[in-house]
């Protein structure tokens, strides 16, 4: 009875707030209330693929993407080749990835990203260019690596920019090759 009670003075509370029985508030202040050509933000990342379909060596996206967080050299790398045969599947494991604050992860997170990512530019490729900012060149290897296999032509000014300033002759190489890969993409 007083679960009962309970739920009935919680409803009488929110109609009296102006919500609706859903728990929608209906009743918001002119000065709560969203201008009408205001669209609600959307997170591009929204639109990554949330199946967990595909599997790999009896394993599926999410048990091979927990390992691409795992800072173990081991760990990780093993699930970077079970991440890639996920196809899209992966693809948010490898997101998750490349927003640590741990190099090493994020190296995996762009090491992990394949050719199925190109359909998804507004979501990786921040986080590529993101990884071109840091002082770290073999980083900056990495990245370009994955904005290669991922055909992000959008890449290539960041990509001609890092060449320019790598003072690693092997890494200052590996880039000018992406870019003049990314140069010849249509």
């Amino acid at each position: 009875m007083l679960a009962c009670g309970g739920i009935g003075v919680a409803f009488a509370v929110m109609s009296w707030a102006g919500a609706s029985r859903s728990g929608v508030m209906t009743g918001a202040s002119s000065s709560e209330a969203k201008p009408p050509d205001q669209e609600p933000k959307v997170d591009p990342a929204d639109r990554l693929p949330k199946t967990l379909n595909n599997r790999f060596k009896g394993r599926n996206a999410e048990q091979w993407g927990a390992g691409l967080l795992d800072r173990d050299q081991w760990v990780s790398s093993d699930a970077e080749v079970g991440t890639k045969m996920m196809g899209e599947e992966g693809l948010r494991f490898s997101l998750k990835a490349l927003e640590s604050k741990f190099s090493d992860v994020r190296w995996t997170g762009a090491k992990s990203l394949h050719e199925s990512a190109k359909d998804y530019p507004d979501v990786f490729l921040p986080k590529l260019l993101a990884m071109l900012d840091t002082p770290n060149e073999n980083e900056w290897e990495v990245a370009t690596g994955a904005i290669e296999r991922c055909h992000f032509k959008d890449g290539l000014p960041a990509v001609e920019k890092a060449a320019g300033q790598a003072k690693n002759n092997d890494v200052r190489k590996t880039l000018e090759r992406v870019a003049k890969t990314l140069k010849g993409q249509k």
